[in-house]
């Protein structure tokens, strides 16, 4: 988030040290540019250009330079979308990521194992997830998530029919199901904060988050990436009883949604009000499953962008962002540098739908409102200001990387 997911890029090398993990129910056997035969292979053809991993009974083929790491071995691996990998295993409790949150996706796959009932029938289903950019898959003792990119989606097809499976059918667009009173948090819990919190790219596990409770640190609110088609990172923490355990711990919350993104030319392809309806729909679905209902502020993160075309689109889009999200009775947030995405809204005051609530990116290091952002008497109590990013912090023994977040807050 912020300034780090404004400009910084995640160094692929990071997971260099990981090399090509094995364990006993692992097997890789690398073929160059040779070729690659039943039980992995596209309708008996071969493949060239692709290693063969073996993994609890399944057989895949995958491109010869994707890391495979094994969760089992190594519980703190970073699962992210926005790097060739292959994650064999359950993730782990408490990941060691980078705070960078947002990530062009590429082609990256996680294989889980899962248990089921002694002579259960599990069916084999595929389905695809567009708002995500994922493919999601469940087989016989597996369960896979295979992320992808605009220019990499056949790749991930590729690999999963030479695996035998199914192609996936296109998820529909989600119904907003009639919310559930009863489990929904107030609206104060991401309406009304005052003071610092801490964004990261993962949900952090409970005892991490018991560690980190006030007074052991400054914090008393936390930045969540609850979707989107560039979320970085898996986030196998984060549930509605995740959630629910947290708030009443005591935590505030700042629900993220990352996709589409103007820097990236991927308004481009479709109209960006078009796109930022979409997005605000998913947003709600997503952010209903976790139990923020109406009145909920939900932000979208708009990476830093350089060109007016590109501001363009991106007003266009967080114009049709906001006002879908009021439509589904939601608060709008918007999220981005201060040089161009927060500029851009205030120069477009009472031209377009405005978000409710700004996200301020400005690493000046300074924990305040960030006043000058705006104009006097605009977005009065209704800002966070991202004042640092991407440095590790330490509180209750365990340290998490993340970016700093001052909440002035009062939306109700």
């Amino acid at each position: 988030m912020g300034s780090a997911r404004r400009s910084r890029r995640l160094r692929i090398g990071a997971l260099a040290g990981l090399g090509a993990l094995l364990a006993a129910a692992v097997v890789v056997t690398a073929r160059g540019g040779g070729s690659l035969t039943d039980p992995v292979s596209t309708a008996g053809r071969p493949m060239t250009g692709f290693k063969t991993i073996g993994y609890l009974g399944h057989g895949f083929a995958v491109p010869t330079g994707w890391r495979v790491v094994d969760l089992a071995t190594h519980p703190t691996a970073c699962i992210r979308f926005d790097v060739h990998a292959v994650y064999l295993g359950t993730p782990g409790p408490r990941q060691d990521c980078p705070a960078r949150g947002v990530g062009r996706r590429t082609g990256a796959i996680l294989i889980r194992p899962v248990s089921s009932p002694r002579g259960a029938f599990v069916p084999t289903m595929a389905v695809d997830r567009p708002a995500s950019a994922e493919i999601d898959v469940s087989a016989p003792g597996v369960s896979i998530t295979a992320s992808y990119g605009a220019d990499d989606r056949s790749a991930v097809l590729a690999v999963l029919s030479a695996a035998q499976l199914p192609s996936p059918v296109i998820e529909p667009a989600p119904d907003l199901p009639a919310p559930d009173v009863a489990g929904l948090l107030p609206t104060a819990a991401t309406g009304v904060i005052t003071g610092v919190g801490f964004d990261a790219c993962t949900a952090p596990s409970s005892d991490q988050m018991s560690a980190w409770t006030a007074p052991a640190s400054p914090f008393t609110a936390i930045g969540i990436y609850i979707g989107g088609s560039e979320r970085a990172c898996a986030q196998s923490n984060l549930t509605a009883s995740w959630v629910s355990a947290e708030s009443r711990a005591g935590w505030r919350f700042m629900p993220l949604y990352v996709g589409w993104q103007a820097a990236w030319d991927s308004l481009t392809q479709t109209p960006p009000a078009v796109l930022g309806k979409q997005s605000a729909d998913d947003a709600v679905v997503q952010a209903a499953a976790l139990g923020f209902g109406p009145g909920s502020v939900l932000y979208y993160d708009m990476e830093a962008y350089s060109t007016a075309a590109e501001g363009a689109a991106a007003m266009a889009f967080l114009s049709a962002w906001s006002a879908e999200l009021h439509l589904k009775g939601y608060r709008a947030a918007a999220y981005s540098s201060e040089s161009s995405g927060i500029a851009d809204l205030v120069a477009n005051l009472g031209k377009i739908t405005e978000p409710d609530v700004l996200d301020i990116a400005n690493w000046n290091g300074n924990a305040d409102a960030d006043p000058a952002a705006t104009p006097t008497g605009s977005w009065t109590h209704l800002r966070v200001h991202q004042y640092q990013g991407g440095a590790d912090a330490t509180y209750g023994g365990v340290k998490i990387n993340i970016d700093r977040d001052f909440f002035d807050l009062n939306v109700l």
